[in-house]
């Protein structure tokens, strides 16, 4: 369940805040996944504090002897490249606190609040859910660990039944309005958990669609949510919801295409099993290219982290109008050849 700096630095954890006299949790995707039974938790930590991350963060920095950067304004810290435990990549802090939205798709307004009204603010059921390190650390040394878990789980919002029944649920009825990214993500998480998406959740997305919350979504934030799903190992099933719900047809840089033809491409991707998660995106980006202008699918390239080497192929390819209707006749392999090399 975890590995040994992972058990090392939640100790470190659990006794900063039984020194500080405030609760830490783990919460979210990370709860979810030990409720899954994973391996392991990932390099990067996600911790949520009941009092000042950032000074929680400021203090326990000196046991980490990391890279501390502050965010005054979100109430957040982060700690990464911890010289005592170099397997640990980032640890992120926040503080318990709730986010209210201008209009939809805005950055949140962020306000101190209590743990329950914390989870409140979450995507869906199955990460609004939070755990004691306390509680993890115990469910560690246990020979029942998943028993222990589920006993010791903060889970106002039936995460856990919602887990075992594979269902995907939003806390409230302007979920998709207040953060239209959630769509990606219930086409994600759909897709990875093959959990069919509750009957309210599905008209409030339905909704929220029809209204065209993602035309007012900037470049960089759906080509993040795209590059997670080229990550996923169903990334195919997800992309389909997307074009099936026609969430894609408003998003402007990215367009949409109809399943047949995604079909035929991922029966071109399965045929090459060793391409990267940056190659996937980068096919899967050319796919969904739309009306953009090579420009601006650049710019949303570079701000996403992509290599830059690339660029001049893949410019030549995406203005090839022959690569495209070969694209569409089913022939990918202009495609491919432009993403080869990312790594």
């Amino acid at each position: 369940m975890l590995s040994l700096e992972q058990k090392t630095l939640f100790e470190l954890v659990n006794q900063a805040a039984l020194e500080a006299g405030v609760k830490v949790y783990v919460v979210g995707g990370v709860v979810r996944d030990l409720l899954l039974g994973a391996r392991a938790l990932d390099e990067d930590i996600d911790l949520m504090i009941g009092g000042d991350a950032c000074r929680f963060a400021e203090k326990f920095n000196a046991s980490l002897q990391g890279q501390l950067t502050i965010f005054e304004r979100y109430f957040t810290a982060k700690i990464k490249a911890p010289r005592r435990l170099p397997e640990i990549h980032e640890v992120d802090f926040a503080s318990a606190r709730s986010e209210t939205y201008a209009m939809p798709g805005a950055l949140p307004v962020v306000a101190l609040a209590a743990v329950s009204e914390d989870l409140r603010r979450r995507d869906f059921s199955i990460n609004a859910m939070a755990l004691e390190v306390s509680g993890l650390l115990l469910a560690a040394s246990s020979a029942d660990p998943l028993s222990v878990l589920s006993g010791a789980i903060l889970d106002p919002f039936g995460g856990q039944s919602d887990l075992s029944g594979k269902i995907l649920r939003v806390l409230h009825r302007n979920s998709f309005l207040d953060d239209p990214t959630r769509i990606f993500r219930a086409a994600r998480y759909s897709a990875r958990l093959k959990a069919e998406i509750e009957a309210s959740s599905m008209l409030w997305l339905q909704e929220a669609v029809g209204q065209k919350v993602l035309a007012g979504i900037r470049a960089q934030r759906v080509g993040t949510e795209l590059k997670k799903i080229a990550a996923e190992d169903r990334w195919y099933l997800a992309l389909q919801k997307l074009i099936e719900w026609r969430a894609l047809d408003s998003c402007g840089y990215f367009g949409s295409i109809d399943v047949a033809h995604l079909e035929r491409a991922e029966q071109f991707i399965s045929t090459n099993k060793d391409s990267s998660p940056e190659q996937r995106f980068a096919f899967i980006s050319l796919l969904l290219r739309g009306e953009s202008t090579f420009e601006n699918w650049k710019n949303c390239w570079i701000a996403l982290g992509m290599p830059k080497s690339r660029l001049t192929r893949l410019q030549a390819v995406f203005d090839d109008q022959a690569a495209h209707g070969m694209a569409e006749r089913g022939d990918f392999s202009a495609y491919f050849s432009a993403v080869c090399g990312l790594s």
